[in-house]
């Protein structure tokens, strides 16, 4: 299976209820999802984090999601378990939800990675039942 080879990129203003933001890019790999971020404060924006990055393992994935009305546009994945979000600041209780640009060209790399990321799921729930 070919990995959609886009990078999706995100911002989160309110972070820290508003006084920092994060940005950061999106990207899938064969056998999880790679999230690279930064977090700087929304006042000056002068203080910066260094880049962080974790991953997220199929495995650990329940479902993604992909919310396209007229208004809102998100891409969001659900999560079995909370491991890899704790230093995240904009991982909610159990998914993270990504609101995409109103541009097409987010939409369309979104709609690749909500196929890829769901198809990868089903394929591990599936190789479970194989005998």
């Amino acid at each position: 299976m070919i990995v959609p080879d886009e990078i999706l990129k995100f911002k989160f203003d309110d972070v820290y209820h508003g006084f920092a933001e994060c940005t950061g890019l999106l990207k899938l790999k064969e056998d999880c999802i790679f999230i690279e971020y930064i977090v700087k404060d929304s006042i000056l924006g002068v203080i910066k984090s260094n880049v962080k990055s974790f991953e997220i393992s199929y495995k650990n994935i329940i479902e993604a999601e992909l919310i396209n009305k007229l208004f809102t546009k998100k891409l969001i994945i659900k999560l079995k378990s909370l491991a890899g979000l704790q230093d995240f600041p904009a991982g909610d209780i159990g998914e993270i939800s990504i609101q995409l640009k109103r541009d097409g060209n987010s939409l369309s790399i979104a709609q690749s990675m909500f196929s890829f990321i769901n198809l990868k799921v089903a394929e591990l729930k599936l190789a479970q039942y194989d005998y």
